[in-house]
């Protein structure tokens, strides 16, 4: 698992620091993976979902 709790906590204070940024959906790609990664299928679903309806991802519904 390496660096993905580490990875984690730099993730989470970027969100904190910029909610909107134009890498937002970026990090929350990257948290949902992260937590996909280390089996937190809990966590994973929820940033998994954030990411979905994100209203600036092109990827969200």
């Amino acid at each position: 698992m390496g660096f993905l709790p580490e990875s984690l906590k730099f993730y989470q204070q970027s969100l904190k620091i910029k909610e909107q940024a134009t890498y937002t959906a970026i990090l929350l790609e990257n948290l949902a993976n992260s937590y996909k990664a280390l089996k937190d299928e809990k966590n994973y679903a929820r940033y998994r979902h954030l990411l979905d309806h994100y209203p600036q991802n092109g990827q969200g519904k």
